[in-house]
């Protein structure tokens, strides 16, 4: 009963944040229209505009990664939340009470431990705790909001994604600092907790002589840039040609295509109508995630031939 009460409040919730607009158009994720493709489609045609207006730009992304999401959750800072969003009383007093006198145990090899109240976090699995922490971090997107037309910050659940845009990589580190700087002062008052040795760096550009060896002042990351990044599951390249991405679908493809191959022969194993479940579950869902960003290329006419002539072959 109380799952089906979450997920009517979560249902209500989500709706009155969409129709009231009260979350920022940047974060992703429990959301409709909101997926990880919107978000992989928001930084790749950010990208592709910017070099559109000056091929000499070049385009800095930061993940940026909060330590134990979900559990550091501040009540009092959730609230607070809340109540500035201006939603209905019975909505908030639902939400106050369903974080007030939690309680938690840990179970291990059958034996179980005392129960232990918690002051803090929002319980993982419940329908209604993925809209509360959008309304915990929005704060976070709301104050790194850029007035100008030089940067963009967007988040997916609990990851975030500064972008910033210039002439050189030197210049876009520096706005990279004092953007993580307003991020650390609202982890700070909010309770959060960013952990800086899982930050990745990365510059896109398409010039081929550019310096990007400026670092990433940053205490506790390494301030390097990569040369691919993961972004919600698909691999970026400093060109977004997607070349690392494909060859990781090939080598990933083939591995599942192997393992599924041991569970069908000729005369045995499944059938052929639980072996095309299993291929559709699996591998076609695996080489064709994010393809809709990455398979259309910049002008989308699609990827040439010889970039994806191998997933055709694996899929064949």
């Amino acid at each position: 009963m109380a799952k089906v009460l979450e997920t009517l409040v979560a249902q209500r919730l989500t709706s009155t944040l969409e129709k009231e607009a009260l979350l920022p158009d940047t974060q992703f994720g429990a959301r409709k229209h909101r997926s990880t493709s919107s978000a992989l489609a928001l930084i790749t045609e950010t990208t592709h505009t910017v070099w559109k207006r000056d091929p000499r730009l070049i385009v800095s992304i930061i993940n940026l990664d909060l330590s134990a999401a979900f559990d550091n959750v501040s009540h009092p800072r959730l609230l607070e939340a809340i109540l500035k969003k201006g939603l209905p009383f019975w909505i908030q007093n639902f939400i106050h009470g369903f974080l007030t006198q939690r309680r938690t145990c840990l179970q291990f090899d059958g034996a179980a431990s005392p129960e232990i109240t918690t002051q803090t976090g929002i319980p993982q699995g419940s329908p209604l705790s993925p809209i509360l922490f959008l309304l915990f971090s929005s704060g976070l997107l709301e104050q790194t909001k850029s007035e100008n037309d030089t940067h963009l910050n967007l988040g997916f659940v609990d990851d975030t994604t500064l972008m910033v845009w210039g002439h050189t990589a030197a210049g876009n580190c520096r706005k990279l600092e004092e953007i993580q700087e307003i991020c650390q002062a609202w982890a700070r008052r909010s309770g959060a907790v960013f952990n800086p040795e899982k930050y990745e760096l990365i510059h896109l550009t398409r010039r081929r002589k550019v310096d990007l060896s400026a670092p990433l002042h940053i205490q506790g990351f390494s301030g390097e840039a990569v040369p691919e990044l993961r972004v919600l599951g698909v691999q970026v390249d400093s060109k977004l040609t997607w070349g690392k991405h494909i060859q990781n679908l090939e080598t990933n493809g083939f591995n599942t295509f192997q393992a599924l191959a041991r569970t069908t022969g000729m005369t045995w194993g499944l059938s052929f109508a639980k072996t095309r479940l299993l291929y559709n579950a699996t591998l076609r869902s695996a080489i064709s995630y994010g393809a809709q960003i990455w398979a259309a290329g910049e002008s989308e006419k699609g990827l040439p031939d010889s970039k994806t002539q191998r997933l055709e072959q694996l899929q064949n």
